[in-house]
């Protein structure tokens, strides 16, 4: 395997270890929802400010995840030309 090849394949790696991360952030972001509309339902205010302000960092999280997959996957698209071309 040639070192561009090498370069792919890790690029790929890094998505597919992003992508579970997205995942993973986006199951945490749903449970937090549940919380959310559970200490809602229960009138209990504290937990409510905290599970809202955990929920605006998930969705940054996940928002800041995304982003870098998408930065990702363009890397990917200039390794697989830099192969091509060797």
């Amino acid at each position: 395997m040639s070192a561009i090849e090498e370069i792919v394949q890790e690029i790929m790696g890094a998505i597919d270890k992003i992508d579970d991360a997205a995942s993973i952030v986006s199951r945490v972001e749903q449970e937090t929802d549940q919380a959310l509309e559970q200490a809602v339902a229960l009138g209990y205010n504290a937990g409510v400010e905290a599970f809202t302000q955990l929920k605006e960092e998930t969705e940054e999280l996940l928002s800041q995840i995304i982003g870098a997959g998408e930065a990702s996957k363009q890397v990917l698209a200039t390794a697989r030309a830099v192969a091509d071309s060797t």
